[in-house]
């Protein structure tokens, strides 16, 4: 199942927990009070995708958050190839954006999918499928797509990137990474249905001087 999240902190920094990347890709992530912020729906990997079949696909929820509230953003999606949403930062803060796909559905037939589990690192899946000696069964996935963004207008950060969504799955800064310094440990917490997901693998996609890096974590028990 696919389940991605996605935070932007002082550079893109991209969070998931299994399947393939999607991510909303802004032009910039600190802003001035007033300013507009232009968003593009993207997948593909490594940060290099395209964007978001906006007709085959569909938006559920568009939200942003900020201390004064939510704002309900779905009306504002287009299905432009490039800019998918703009909207303004009205005061200085922390802006939450968040984002919840309609459920969709993949085929593949078995050796695609073992290729799919592998590359993922999925092995309690590749392990069940060849104990039942079904490697070679084509497999169906439902997946749904839960996306956040970060940005900062202006030099006052405030706690709304501690917020909780209550989505099934969901990844949340424990500080501020606007409010991180060079070399600083940034930390997140991994949730599952609102618990702890203690174990859960998470792959964290780093992306500087149009270099990227990968690393896969697991999540710990403090």
């Amino acid at each position: 199942m696919k389940r991605i999240f996605i935070l932007s902190g002082l550079v893109p920094l991209m969070l998931l927990l299994q399947s393939h990347e999607f991510w909303m890709q802004p032009y910039a992530y600190w802003y001035s009070p007033g300013d507009t912020v232009k968003v593009s729906l993207k997948v593909g990997e490594n940060f290099n995708g395209e964007p978001w079949d906006l007709n085959r696909h569909r938006v559920e929820k568009m939200q942003l958050h900020h201390v004064g509230g939510v704002v309900d953003l779905k009306s504002k999606v287009k299905t432009a190839l490039k800019e998918n949403l703009k909207f303004a930062l009205p005061k200085e803060g922390t802006y939450l954006l968040a984002m919840e796909s309609n459920p969709a559905f993949i085929s593949l037939d078995g050796a695609k999918f073992s290729q799919y589990l592998e590359e993922d690192g999925l092995e309690d899946i590749a392990a069940l499928r060849e104990k039942n000696k079904t490697e070679a069964d084509s497999a169906r996935e439902f997946y749904s797509r839960y996306a956040k963004l970060l940005v900062q207008a202006g030099s006052k950060p405030d706690n709304t990137f501690s917020k909780v969504l209550g989505t099934p799955v969901e990844i949340i800064p424990v500080s501020n990474p606007y409010q991180a310094k060079y070399g600083d440990m940034l930390r997140f917490k991994a949730l599952w249905n609102g618990k702890p997901s203690f174990g859960a693998k998470v792959k964290v996609w780093h992306f500087h001087n149009n270099r990227t890096s990968l690393q896969n974590m697991y999540a710990q028990q403090d």
